[in-house]
């Protein structure tokens, strides 16, 4: 009866585990696709608006669209950010517990950690790049609105 438990739970962490490692796939690759929407929104709209032989006549507010796509977008990736650590940690935990590797190696979610701490800076850097997308397209926009 145990055994047959056992085979219950091991099947359902192996789905869960293949489950959740294809969302982390998915959202890794989401993380490149918003910043490539947040860098081509915004140059599409400064185009257009510097294009334009005269002043649009919009509202003032228009102009701030980029920063307010770029920032939202900005929030967003964090978000995904988060989950996919979140994720990735108990993605190792369950590595660990439930499919150890002889000799004590580690599989690969299992050495997030380690590699994280390799490279600490990494998410520094995505964040620094969000943080200069969306404050260059803010000083634009009160640089725009100030010339005309």
């Amino acid at each position: 009866m145990e055994n047959e438990k056992d085979k219950e739970l091991y099947s359902y962490l192996s789905a869960e585990y293949d489950a959740l490692r294809d969302q982390l796939l998915q959202d890794i690759r989401q993380l490149g696709d918003l910043l490539r929407y947040a860098t081509v929104s915004s140059g599409v709209v400064w185009a257009w608006i510097l294009s334009q032989k005269t002043p649009p006549d919009l509202p003032p507010m228009v102009i701030f669209i980029p920063s307010i796509i770029c920032f939202l977008l900005g929030v967003q990736t964090w978000g995904v950010r988060k989950f996919v650590r979140q994720a990735s940690h108990y993605l190792g935990e369950q590595q660990k517990k439930y499919y150890p590797f002889p000799n004590g190696d580690k599989g690969w979610e299992a050495r997030s950690p380690e590699r994280r701490k390799k490279w600490p800076h990494i998410g520094s850097i995505e964040q620094l790049i969000w943080l200069i997308l969306v404050v260059t397209n803010f000083a634009a926009a009160v640089w725009f609105n100030h010339k005309h």
